[in-house]
């Protein structure tokens, strides 16, 4: 099976529409599974999407509502921000059209997109899962706050900058020009690709997003909070919007009622004993729905709804049937995670060189390796376990049970 990413944005845009193609495309990797970057920018474009099994869209289409109409293949659609239903006129023909098979949406309740869809997948954050598994601590010396984002208004410039004056911080500010606030600007900063640049030269990151004009509806956290923390800074963020779940991770400050004075206590109180806050963060997230783990059992939601709907498509001839066997063992890979290459070994190290001679050692043995087996799938599935192994575990202790008190005939 093969997968087409698709983001409508160019490589001078970047940011949140174009991120997701292109970390859905990392998790592929991950999952064995075939996947290719595809960038869409007009009409003629959306051919080539044919070419693969199905589709998972980044954003809804920014061309019209007639060239999504040409796609033949199962599609996943990711919506962002409570913005996008304006900002991307196709979404409500697309969401509802036979082939889109689920709604990837940032909101961890759904209910804020339920009435759009019945298959909604959560996604969030949607980076890279390298900025999920590997985190650089800033040095203890740098002292600065970075401002960088695409969407300027919404992320209250005049705010941050008033602030701080204010407070005497030293700051660095990338991304557009905005009223009277002339920000320095070296192209559209990339969330995805560039924010390692800034690795080292910053402590803190305004993510404080969200104003009266321009309200969060949907609780969350940005993706540049987290790309920022995967560098060392720790990000500023609405107390307002965070989850609950995430609740005590971050910095937080309230943009509708700020108070600097408040906010520059738990800065400085932060930068007291930096390290070790960062670290209790780092180590939070790790049992949060954001850690790595979690975060790509998500994505593998996503996977196994194109690969069931590939599957339900096809005809029954052999070369079909072929296909669907192959993307049986796709799916249940993702699950799995290679679980049958691990299971001789584990067999191994438990009981050694052995010889199964009689009916009665065979009847012995298939019992324990499937209780070995669903144990390894369960490991797996770590830290959520996997249910079905769990009972299937119940099963076999008391097939071997029966063995082990010769109750068996």
């Amino acid at each position: 099976m093969k997968i087409a990413s698709v983001t409508f944005f160019t490589e001078k845009e970047k940011g949140g529409g174009r991120t997701p193609a292109f970390a859905f495309n990392e998790y592929a990797d991950l999952f064995n599974i075939e996947c290719d970057v595809v960038e869409i920018h007009s009409h003629s474009d959306i051919e080539k999407l044919n070419k693969y099994d199905a589709i998972f869209f980044a954003t809804p289409p920014r061309i019209s509502n007639s060239c999504f109409k040409k796609i033949s293949k199962p599609y996943a659609l990711m919506i962002h921000d409570e913005t996008d239903l304006d900002k991307y006129p196709t979404f409500r023909d697309m969401v509802a059209h036979k082939n889109c098979k689920c709604l990837v949406t940032i909101d961890h309740d759904g209910d804020y997109y339920k009435k759009f869809h019945k298959k909604r997948i959560f996604w969030h954050p949607c980076c890279s899962p390298l900025y999920l598994s590997t985190f650089k601590f800033a040095s203890k010396d740098v002292n600065k706050i970075l401002y960088a984002g695409r969407i300027v208004d919404w992320k209250n410039p005049q705010l941050f900058l008033d602030f701080c004056r204010k407070s005497y911080n030293t700051w660095g500010m990338f991304g557009k020009e905005y009223g009277n606030v002339q920000l320095e600007y070296d192209g559209a900063i990339s969330q995805y690709d560039n924010m390692e640049q800034f690795a080292g030269q910053y402590d803190l990151f305004w993510d404080v997003c969200g104003t009266k004009d321009n309200k969060m509806l949907v609780k969350r956290v940005n993706l540049t909070a987290f790309e920022a923390l995967a560098n060392g800074m720790m990000p500023i963020v609405n107390k307002n919007a965070i989850p609950e779940a995430l609740r005590g991770c971050f910095i937080e400050t309230d943009p509708l009622n700020f108070d600097a004075d408040e906010l520059h206590k738990k800065i400085i109180e932060y930068r007291m004993n930096k390290e070790e806050r960062f670290k209790k963060t780092i180590e939070s997230l790790k049992i949060s729905y954001a850690s790595y783990q979690n975060v790509k059992k998500q994505v593998s939601k996503i996977f196994e709804c194109l690969i069931e709907a590939n599957i339900q498509k096809k005809d029954n001839s052999v070369s079909t049937l072929l296909r669907e066997a192959a993307d049986l063992f796709e799916k249940k890979n993702i699950e799995y995670g290679n679980a049958y290459k691990d299971h001789p070994r584990i067999m191994h190290m438990l009981l050694g060189e052995i010889t199964l001679k009689t009916p009665e050692d065979y009847s012995r043995y298939t019992r324990i390796s499937s209780i070995v087996a669903k144990l390894n799938r369960y490991a797996k599935n770590w830290p959520n376990g996997h249910e079905d192994s769990a009972a299937d575990l119940i099963v076999f202790a008391g097939m071997l049970k029966e063995f082990h008190n010769g109750e068996e005939k």
